[in-house]
């Protein structure tokens, strides 16, 4: 709050309405409620936004909904200290920021940090979280989750963890596998896991590929690349190839009906749906 009163208020665009009838004051509750779209903020507005557990949007009452809304806030914070150039704040965003920052930086080192934030673009930072649509499942007082027993819990659906190290070891996709905006397809020719087509499609889209909808295989085979583009594209089969681990070939020999055949399809076998699930 006083972080963002310091910077004289940040923008944040929200992508739905965020009401809330149940926020919490200092003797019972109060109704907060902010549109759809950009404005800006001030310190107490933003933490409410940041802070809100109980709207009435599903999608905004979720945890998930929530880390959505705090990333964007940092996202603003960035951008109003560089649009006002925040090194001539600074003494006042020390300030607000004393009762939980302590640094031993220089000036220096400081302003070469600046710097270099400065330079990066909106387009060039990435939005990640794991939600229970993609590598998280969730569980309510089972013997076998990650958490204690009579809690609900998100635990990794691979509880190796290797799936999850796997996917933030390649999550800086070079931009020359993203040129050309190539449409990539997954197809899910695994029986026992119905949702790994559209689970495997959450954690691509926010890489920045262009994944289109997904197809079903109606019998279970091993995994495998399928590159449409006679090896137009180098960069972008060989980032498939390593996050996958699956062979490359320029012809599918059984295609699913609805598969496209143009771009990649990447084919999700018995194989890789054993990795998935942590199994190997």
């Amino acid at each position: 709050r006083d972080l963002v009163d310091a910077l004289g208020g940040v923008t944040i665009c929200l992508s739905e309405p965020l009401i809330d009838h149940q926020y919490p004051r200092l003797h019972g509750i109060r109704t907060i409620s902010y549109p759809a779209g950009c404005a800006k903020y001030n310190g107490e507005q933003t933490l409410e936004i940041a802070r809100s557990r109980h709207a009435i949007e599903p999608d905004q009452a979720t945890d998930f909904g929530r880390a959505r809304r705090q990333q964007l806030i940092l996202s603003a914070i960035r951008k109003q200290a560089l649009s006002v150039n925040g090194l001539t704040r600074a003494p006042q965003l020390m300030s607000a920021l004393q009762q939980n920052f302590t640094t031993d930086l220089s000036f220096g080192d400081l302003t070469a940090l600046y710097s270099t934030a400065g330079g990066i673009q909106d387009s060039g930072i990435e939005h990640l979280a794991l939600t229970d649509t993609d590598l998280l499942a969730g569980y309510y007082a089972q013997q076998d989750s990650c958490g204690p027993y009579y809690t609900y819990v998100l635990c990794p659906i691979d509880q190796t963890y290797s799936v999850i190290h796997t996917y933030f070891q390649n999550d800086l996709v070079p931009r020359s596998a993203l040129v050309g905006h190539v449409p990539i397809q997954i197809a899910n020719a695994s029986l026992n896991t119905s949702d790994l087509g559209d689970r495997v499609t959450a954690i691509l889209k926010p890489l920045g590929f262009n994944v289109v909808p997904g197809v079903r295989h109606y019998y279970e085979a091993q995994g495998y690349i399928v590159d449409n583009t006679n090896g137009k594209y180098p960069s972008l089969i060989e980032w498939m190839h390593n996050f996958f681990g699956l062979p490359v070939v320029s012809q599918d020999p059984s295609a699913a009906s609805g598969q496209q055949t143009t771009g990649i399809v990447v084919v999700l076998g018995r194989d890789y749906a054993r990795h998935w699930l942590g199994l190997q």
